[in-house]
């Protein structure tokens, strides 16, 4: 194990591992709604609770700003510059025009020329978590998160966009939703100081499939009630939070369990890179597949998209490793360091 790989915690990256495969697979036309319906309660919000898991306390709000703006803002701004103009390039599927694109970006509207979404989200999510951390013991904080949470599932169900020029009750840099995002932060948080140690004797292969066992249950039972008409806003929300919950337990359990591999660990700490990178060489790849007229056939059962989603993603993780070294080790300012690190 190199030194870089001690210096971290591998579980973490083990977890950011998962989670950016299943956001790599979840944008593929071929991936079945069946096996999305699967991951999606936990795919990012296991991300949100990692970095509340990792969080490190600074001394005023204006630290805080400075450094998240070069470990997140960067980032957001370089990667979906970088989508948004290869897209007017080399595109595959319609788009709007650049100025558009440009303005729509900025102004940060889930749903609209958004891809970098994710980063501007967690960046803008990182105030009211600091305030929650530095001003409120364990219990106001988690009281408050919970009622925060549930304020902006009832915005996101009952608020109407048709009052908003852009017709959507999406709002702009996602202030609807960041304090979802600072619910499992402040989860992840909690985790580390409070309740890891006491957690550890869960961590077993058994428990794991007992989770396992019980998290497809109440997945199937929510998908059930979904189906219905006039499903309950009280039941549709515990049960989704409660599958969020399970979900983000059997991450870390996962994780925990699995052997240090320098592969998942390299690709967990530079998920950043491969989220702002895996969606033009996704479309690349899925039309040279349509092209040679192999990829309609082979999606056209649950079966086969899952096969060939999981073949494009280990594909387009391989093939990211190349730009990954040399943005780490000619540009970090693109991920927001300021310094060239050594890359093993």
């Amino acid at each position: 194990m190199n030194n870089l790989a001690k210096r971290r915690i591998e579980w973490v990256d083990n977890l950011k591992f998962i989670c950016i495969f299943f956001v790599m697979i979840s944008h593929l036309k071929c991936t079945p709604s069946i096996l999305i319906q699967f991951f999606e309660p936990f795919f990012l919000t296991a991300f949100f609770f990692v970095s509340g898991y990792v969080y490190k306390e600074q001394k005023n709000l204006y630290v805080l700003l400075c450094k998240k703006a070069k470990a997140l803002l960067v980032p957001w701004f370089m990667f979906s510059i970088f989508n948004i103009i290869t897209s007017q390039i080399i595109s595959f599927n319609e788009h709007l025009s650049l100025k558009i694109e440009l303005v729509l970006n900025l102004l940060q509207i889930r749903g609209l020329s958004d891809k970098m979404w994710f980063i501007a989200a967690l960046f803008v999510a990182h105030i009211p978590f600091y305030f929650f951390v530095k001003y409120f013991k364990t219990e106001v904080r988690l009281v408050i998160a919970i009622i925060m949470l549930l304020l902006c599932y009832i915005y996101s169900s009952y608020v109407d966009g048709s009052i908003f020029p852009w017709g959507t009750n999406k709002l702009p840099w996602h202030l609807e939703y960041i304090f979802v995002i600072n619910f499992f932060m402040v989860l992840g948080y909690e985790y580390r100081n409070k309740w890891e140690e006491k957690s550890c004797i869960l961590y077993s292969k058994v428990n794991g499939i007992l989770f396992g066992f019980g998290y497809i249950i109440l997945l199937v039972v929510k998908i059930m009630l979904d189906t219905r008409q006039g499903n309950v806003f009280v039941v549709s929300t515990f049960l989704t939070t409660l599958l969020q919950l399970i979900g983000i337990l059997l991450c870390i359990f996962v994780s925990k369990l699995l052997p240090y591999n320098k592969w998942i660990n390299y690709i967990g700490m530079n998920t950043l890179i491969y989220y702002g990178l895996h969606g033009k060489v996704e479309s690349i790849i899925e039309t040279v597949l349509r092209k040679i007229g192999i990829y309609q056939g082979a999606c056209t059962n649950t079966v086969g998209g899952i096969i060939v989603g999981i073949a494009i993603v280990i594909i387009v993780l391989i093939i990211l490793l190349l730009p990954t070294w040399i943005i780490n080790k000619y540009f970090p300012f693109v991920v927001g360091k300021w310094y060239k690190k050594k890359v093993d």
